[in-house]
């Protein structure tokens, strides 16, 4: 009977093989970070730790395969979809929808993986990461410390197979492949990816020929062996535009999708991965010889804090909504003896009532490890309609309105508090952007938008050129 059960398990994998369209062996480069059904990637009643999930790595790919679709109605010269969904529609035919079964599936083989559970009071060599400082705080007064217990992956290292379940010509299989290298490098796995947690190395790329994605292993090799800073970018960028988004060109063109002309001022709705810098970016500004480093700069680069010239420094003039929402917070004040709690940073203001924005994050950050272990940071930029209509819209009859309010204080008299309370101010972010800027009167919000991202990259490339040479990171 054992015989027999291992005969049909050696028959199933040899026809699984037949359908095998790639297969990745993967080892993690940064802590691996994966939430759970609350956000915890580890469960304090039942202790169990998340694990990777194909459903997670397939949102990734698809994500970035759509940022190259559209990136390739443009280098074509056409208009891309006007949306996310009719963009969707045509990767639906590959990647599947709930009208259609996909013509791919995933399997994740785990070779090696070493969880860390981190306590509130976290190890030496992470406590100056600002992101996990925030993860370990308590969210109720009543949460206990086994409740907000952190899990991180120190080594996380697994094969990836992809397989067909209709036969792809090889215009789909390139393009397929292409996505998921570039999502893999790009935006990671797991949570805090677009701040440098979450980062892999594809050690190899196979497929059922032998050669068959050779130029693919050749370029990653570039990539890995590269030590100067300016020639990693020129590679990362081959990456994306000869190898992805060329196959992402053949795609279009295959399934005969021709659109009307593109308009010079075009602004993308959505991330689109295309050689043009006023809609895609990417540099690699710093490199350093230790992980905790690099992450505790990109960390602090996306902070008001680290952007001051001192701490004393009114911070209006520094819009890091632009770096992604929500950006604001409740603090205790002291007003009249008591402890009263106000909100102070960027709301959504409607009808009076300030409400969190959703933003994501345009500007992100990846890391690549050479193989001498030292860790590139990679700052990569999406700039699309989202800043502009944060800034201002009409919804139906109301106008929602992007708003800063700032909290004046003195020295309190009682303990855990900000500082005693003393006046509130709320100003429309479209207008301080025209003043610290000296932006005319007239000019839109996609000109004042375009220019609170230029400054927000400016900043964060000049922090982490300063974190590399050792000077002041903020605090």
């Amino acid at each position: 009977m054992a015989d027999y059960l291992s005969m049909l398990r050696d028959e199933q994998k040899e026809l699984l093989m037949e359908r095998l369209l790639a297969e990745l062996d993967l080892e993690n480069i940064s802590y691996v970070r994966i939430g759970g059904y609350n956000a915890r990637p580890r469960s304090a009643k039942l202790g169990l730790i998340e694990s990777i999930r194909t459903q997670s790595i397939k949102g990734v790919w698809r994500r970035w395969a759509r940022a190259l679709l559209g990136g390739a109605y443009i280098s074509n010269g056409w208009e891309p979809p006007s949306s996310i969904k009719k963009l969707d529609e045509k990767l639906n035919n590959l990647m599947g929808s709930i009208e259609r079964p996909s013509k791919i599936s995933i399997k994740v083989d785990i070779i090696e993986a070493n969880p860390w559970i981190l306590g509130e009071r976290l190890p030496h060599e992470l406590r100056n990461i600002p992101r996990l400082k925030l993860l370990t705080m308590k969210r109720r007064e009543k949460e206990t410390e086994k409740e907000i217990e952190e899990c991180l992956y120190r080594k996380l290292r697994f094969t990836l197979r992809i397989f067909e379940h209709e036969k792809l010509n090889p215009t789909e299989r390139h393009f397929l492949v292409s996505s998921l290298i570039v999502a893999l490098s790009f935006g990671g796995i797991g949570s805090i990816t677009t701040r440098g947690f979450g980062k892999f190395m594809i050690k190899s790329i196979k497929g059922r020929e032998k050669k068959e994605f050779e130029d693919l292993n050749e370029t990653l090799r570039e990539i890995y062996h590269e030590k100067n800073r300016n020639m990693l970018a020129k590679k990362l960028k081959k990456l994306l535009f000869d190898n992805a988004l060329r196959t992402a060109k053949e795609y279009v063109r295959s399934i005969g999708d021709f659109r009307k002309r593109l308009n010079e001022e075009y602004i993308p709705s959505y991330p689109i991965i295309v050689d043009n810098a006023s809609i895609f970016r990417l540099d690699v500004p710093a490199s350093f010889n230790n992980l905790e480093r690099a992450l505790e700069c990109i960390g602090k680069s996306v902070m008001k804090v680290a952007w001051k010239r001192n701490w004393r420094e009114d911070g209006k003039r520094y819009h890091t909504w632009v770096l992604g929402m929500p950006r604001g917070q409740m603090l205790p004040y002291e007003e009249d003896g008591k402890k009263v709690k106000k909100k102070t940073g960027y709301y959504i203001k409607v009808r009076n009532n300030l409400q969190e924005g959703r933003l994501r994050s345009p500007i992100s950050f990846t890391l690549i490890r050479s193989h001498d272990h030292l860790y590139h940071v990679v700052v990569y930029g999406f700039v699309t309609r989202d800043l502009a209509l944060l800034l201002e819209r009409k919804s139906n009859s109301d106008i929602k309105q992007l708003v800063h309010v700032s909290i004046y204080c003195t020295k309190p008299s009682i303990k855990r508090v900000v500082g005693k309370y003393k006046k509130r101010n709320e100003t429309k972010v479209l207008n301080d952007l025209k003043l610290a800027f000296r932006i005319p009167p007239h000019a839109d919000r996609f000109y004042c938008a375009q220019k609170a991202y230029d400054h927000a990259w400016e900043r964060v490339i000049n922090h982490l050129k300063r974190c590399q040479g050792g000077g002041n990171v903020g605090f």
